[in-house]
């Protein structure tokens, strides 16, 4: 089952290239992406800034500014396991450039139910978009959360079983809402489908800064979804000073009682915003008592609150409490487990220089 479901090829039974309907595949509203004053993006070279693929943890960022002639246009993409076979994802969508943001995110054929938003009519998105019955909360609480129930139209899985998708939206200061967008069945038939879709909208003077975060979780009806609780914290620099929005901490608390906490810094901060992580080199996050020289970083504490995994890209220092990892020199991306001793599960174990508890350590 695809619960993230992207267009492919555009679907030429309705009146060839030209229609509508064949258009509405080419432009980069019908994807699940960011819009800078709703433009299609024009065709250009990204760079792949972060990647690791670890054994918990599995994380790319990518940066793309040209598409939009922008000084920012970023993300980050962080797949989280928390079992053999559940997990989560965690989204972070850093933007700069006009003065409209749009972000759409499209689920699979069903139904969705959102929690946190008061939602009203809304004047239709156009500009060659097939989109319809769009309603917003211009004044979206943070923690807002949508839930897809698929309909497995296909006949995957066994009788009476249905898949859920929980989205979870941190996202600062933003309109959001939902709409449906048309969809062809298939590519030889005229079969078509209105899909459940989310529309998170930030606006302002240009250059616009939006960052928009979420956390996806998939699971089984009549099963816990693998997060019970998400809350997004701060982000300190020297003397406590705290970093702007587009730093982002991430805790998740998982439904059998650890905790996660996800830190990201806006490495490229192309504005020059201050304070910056470019200049200063480290973060800390107080509630855990984490910090770090590194771009990226995860944590994830037992029930008992000792440190059982962490992970690290672009950086050679990581604190949290006792638990300290220091490496040589700077890694692109390194795994580590803390039970039931420390040691490396993902990276060059040669860069390490130190790795373990240490009493004291800050």
């Amino acid at each position: 089952l695809n619960l993230l479901p992207d267009f492919g090829n555009p679907p030429l039974q309705f009146g060839g290239w030209g229609s509508p309907r064949a258009m509405w595949y080419h432009i980069t509203a019908s994807h699940n992406t960011v819009l800078i004053d709703r433009a299609s993006q024009q065709v250009a070279q990204g760079t792949t800034r972060l990647w690791g693929d670890g054994e918990g943890v599995h994380l790319i960022e990518a940066a793309a500014p040209a598409v939009y002639s922008a000084p920012q246009y970023s993300r980050t993409v962080v797949l989280v396991d928390v079992s053999e076979t559940d997990f989560y994802a965690a989204d972070i969508f850093r933007v700069v450039g006009g003065s409209e943001h749009t972000k759409f995110v499209q689920g699979p054929p069903g139904k969705v139910a959102v929690e946190g938003l008061s939602l009203a009519p809304a004047e239709d998105f156009d500009h060659g978009a097939l989109l319809r019955d769009l309603r917003l909360d211009s004044a979206a609480r943070l923690g807002w959360s949508a839930d897809f129930a698929v309909e497995d139209i296909r006949g995957y899985l066994p009788a009476g079983r249905q898949v859920r998708m929980r989205y979870t939206d941190m996202t600062n200061q933003a309109a959001a809402g939902v709409c449906e967008a048309w969809a062809a069945a298939s590519f030889n038939t005229t079969e078509e489908y209105w899909l459940p879709r989310l529309v998170i909208q930030r606006q302002g003077e240009a250059p616009l800064c939006s960052n928009f975060v979420a956390v996806l979780q998939p699971y089984a009806d009549g099963s816990r979804s693998p997060v019970a609780t998400i809350r997004r914290l701060g982000i300190e620099a020297r003397r406590g000073l705290p970093y702007g929005d587009a730093a982002v901490a991430l805790e998740a608390r998982l439904a059998d009682g650890r905790r996660d906490l996800i830190v990201s810094a806006d490495a490229e901060n192309p504005l020059g915003r201050q304070p910056d992580f470019r200049e200063i080199g480290s973060l800390r996050q107080p509630d855990w008592g984490l910090s770090t020289d590194a771009e990226f970083c995860f944590v994830r504490l037992s029930r008992a609150g000792s440190v059982e995994r962490v992970a690290l890209a672009k950086g050679s220092r990581l604190r949290v409490g006792e638990a300290v990892v220091e490496l040589k020199a700077p890694v692109s991306f390194l795994e580590a487990i803390f039970a039931p001793r420390p040691r490396v599960v993902a990276g060059d174990q040669s860069l390490i220089k130190r790795i373990g508890f240490v009493p004291g350590a800050k």
